[in-house]
């Protein structure tokens, strides 16, 4: 009996001294990373591919030695995609993929490439990219859908922005400021005013429904829309939208919201839009 306790502590002082060596290994690996990284944040575009090339390298490397962080990888392809390196951020989504570690990629690793797809308006291969992720089984977040949002707004497919909107709320995933504010702002972008209207009561009615945010965030997308509707003259809206945030959204604007509405009302010759909205400030500021 004495012998099989001493084997089992034997076995388990190993087993410690086993995940001690492999511990001490991933802080290493993790400040190689770390410091390949930020150095490539601080070089010039030629010196930072080569640094970021060899966190690759590192990458793979310890990947030989039985050491895999899908994190590692993620943040890799983070810091390709914020410097634009739209080519390498699909290279490390596709290296993912063939080094076929169960669960990978995730998430956050299609999101970002989704999210470096569409600031290089590349919206189709956006879409391609989220039926691959859908395909591989992976739930997406409002992230995911807030990126293709915006995608879509880049290139003024509004109807398809509306549709993703759509597809979001039926797959239970619960849509943000960040996701109205991209809509309120493809809309904008393609001068559609009246859908970008719908969508501004739809957020309301959202934001007293399922969503638990602060109402007061939802000022920006308003606010978004409100602008774009002055600088291309059509007061109207503008005047209708500032209404609607005052009596029915019950949002405060800032003095200065009120004061670019009365402007805008008068370079158009709207004296008494810009009188109303004038009378609005005082009540409410």
């Amino acid at each position: 009996m004495e012998s099989d306790n001493s084997e089992d502590e034997a076995l388990e002082m190993e087993r410690m001294r086993r995940e001690l060596r492999d511990d001490a290994r991933k802080k290493v690996f993790r400040q190689h990373l770390t410091m390949r990284i930020d150095l490539a944040a601080r070089e010039c575009a030629e010196q930072r591919k080569a640094y970021l090339a060899s966190a690759e390298d590192l990458l793979m490397t310890a990947h030989g030695m039985g050491l895999f962080e899908l994190v590692a990888w993620n943040r890799l392809a983070t810091e390709y995609k914020r410097h634009g390196m739209l080519t390498q951020v699909l290279h490390i989504l596709r290296r993912v993929q063939a080094l076929g570690e169960p669960g990978c990629p995730d998430v956050i690793t299609f999101n970002i490439a989704i999210d470096a797809l569409g600031k290089a308006q590349q919206f189709h291969l956006a879409t391609e990219c989220f039926q691959e992720m859908q395909a591989a089984e992976v739930k997406p977040t409002i992230n995911t859908f807030t990126s293709l949002i915006d995608a879509a707004g880049k290139v003024c497919d509004i109807p398809a922005a509306l549709g993703l909107l759509q597809l979001a709320m039926d797959s239970h995933v619960h849509p943000n400021v960040c996701t109205f504010t991209s809509l309120i702002t493809a809309c904008m972008n393609a001068t559609d005013f009246d859908a970008g209207l719908v969508v501004l009561r739809h957020m309301h009615s959202y934001v007293h429904g399922p969503s638990r945010e602060d109402p007061s965030e939802y000022f920006v997308p308003y606010n978004a829309f409100l602008i774009r509707a002055g600088r291309t003259g059509d007061v109207d809206k503008m005047s209708a939208v500032l209404d609607e945030m005052i009596k029915i959204a019950r949002l405060s604007p800032p003095v200065s919201t009120f004061v670019f509405a009365v402007e805008s009302c008068n370079v158009v010759g709207r004296h008494d839009l810009a009188w109303l909205a004038f009378e609005q400030m005082l009540l409410v500021c």
